[in-house]
């Protein structure tokens, strides 16, 4: 053992009183990797929380926007941000997309405006796969980069696409991605149906989606309402 440091995470509150665990951690001499602290079970490294804290900060993340949570933490939202990131990052770094058909693509205002973000959603896991700031078809690009990324085949593997009949997307999709989008009509069609699981799957995921944004304003409303399903030409 070359020393110790003295460390301080914050732990959860106390009933009204903020609790912080305070310890000595050990640092070595390694012949590799020189002097270092040694990994403590109650931490990440790096972080200056605990994991029962990060945990809760996690939980409230999917039900409220960042800026009110970090005031009832406490914290800033700078700090909060960063336990998310890492989190989300981790958890986006072991998905497999390789098995994916059909995507539905959709839009929603972070902000009263012209501030964008656009989700790309798995529609037969119904799962969130990508989320992006703005709605040009350079955004259906990104998408189609992090699809590949992940195992994809964005050039072959899509089949069908519900998205709206933007010209953005329309072109991002016929560019980036193996499915021309194609509208069609009737009263059960695949557009309705994919337009049906691609709402549902987009409702529960504004909030979430406010994390790729850094929003804590109100909650978005919804985008446009015309959707189109694509299918291959």
């Amino acid at each position: 053992m070359h020393d110790t440091d003295l460390k301080t995470w914050r732990h959860l509150d106390f009933f009204e009183h903020q609790a912080y665990l305070s310890a000595r951690v050990p640092r070595v001499r390694c012949a590799e990797h020189g002097v270092h602290l040694v990994n403590v079970p109650w931490a990440r490294p790096g972080s200056g929380f605990t994991l029962l804290f990060e945990v809760a900060m996690l939980t409230y993340a999917r039900q409220m926007p960042i800026a009110p949570l970090a005031k009832m933490a406490r914290e800033h939202d700078i700090r909060i941000w960063r336990v998310i990131e890492h989190h989300v990052d981790k958890a986006r770094a072991g998905m497999d997309f390789s098995d994916v058909t059909d995507i539905g693509v959709d839009e929603t205002s972070a902000w009263r405006g012209q501030d964008y973000v656009s989700i790309f959603m798995d529609l037969a896991a119904r799962r969130v796969m990508f989320a992006a700031q703005g709605r040009e078809a350079s955004t259906v690009q990104a998408f189609a980069a992090d699809l590949q990324a992940r195992g994809g085949a964005p050039a072959t593997q899509v089949q069908r696409v519900c998205c709206d009949m933007g010209p953005a997307f329309i072109k991002g999709t016929r560019t980036h991605l193996s499915s021309p989008p194609r509208q069609t009509d009737g009263a059960v069609s695949p557009t309705a149906i994919s337009r049906r699981s691609c709402s549902t799957a987009i409702t529960s995921s504004r909030r979430p989606t406010r994390l790729s944004t850094r929003s804590g304003g109100p909650r978005p409303r919804p985008g446009p309402s015309s959707s189109a399903a694509a299918t291959p030409g």
